[in-house]
């Protein structure tokens, strides 16, 4: 049975709303693809990611992502992947918790997205498993970093201001590191 006809007989109505205006009412088709969820519409429905669709009931559905999936080279439907609004907006507040490292003065400070400080003990080692437990695109400079940390506190030489500063940006984007790097500072500077 081709798309339009099944859609026809077990579709729905949908509102899409762009912007805060309902834009169009089109009728869709509520399924999910590997436990993604999405909604089926005829081909050349303007649908797009942003957009929200409203069903009958009310429950609102933010359009994540916009496919047109094809049959024998044809465009057969149009699958818009959606979230529930309440998983949006759960998504959406989660997101908007920033990390930010102050490279200054940071006393009294916490570094990381932690809410209290413990301090446990890290090693070189335990940062070198840290590092290799993560999957992180950084893992090469991160190893670097390390490297650099030993090769300095092996020395013995004083560590010079901005030692660091050239990993300031693989800190910021991979923020699990930075208390136990913080921490493996702390434990060499306190047992001199």
């Amino acid at each position: 049975m081709a798309f339009s006809g099944f859609l026809n007989r077990h579709g729905i109505m949908f509102d899409i709303e762009r912007n805060g205006k309902v834009i169009n009412n089109v009728r869709g088709l509520p399924n999910s693809d590997d436990g993604k969820e999405y909604v089926g519409f005829m081909p050349g429905t303007d649908v797009q990611v942003g957009d929200w669709l409203i069903n009958p009931s009310g429950d609102r559905f933010y359009v994540e992502k916009r496919k047109t999936e094809y049959i024998l080279s044809n465009p057969s439907y149009v699958a818009a992947y959606t979230v529930l609004e309440s998983d949006y907006k759960k998504e959406s507040s989660q997101q908007q918790q920033q990390t930010i490292i102050n490279v200054g003065e940071a006393h009294h400070s916490i570094l990381g997205s932690q809410q209290n400080a413990t301090i446990n003990g890290c090693s070189a080692e335990d940062l070198a498993k840290l590092i290799d437990q993560h999957d992180s695109c950084d893992k090469e400079l991160l190893k670097e970093m390390l490297s650099m940390l030993n090769d300095a506190i092996s020395n013995k030489e004083p560590v010079k201001k901005g030692f660091l500063s050239k990993f300031a940006g693989v800190l910021q984007r991979n923020e699990w590191i930075t208390a136990p790097v913080a921490t493996f500072f702390l434990e060499y500077f306190l047992s001199q």
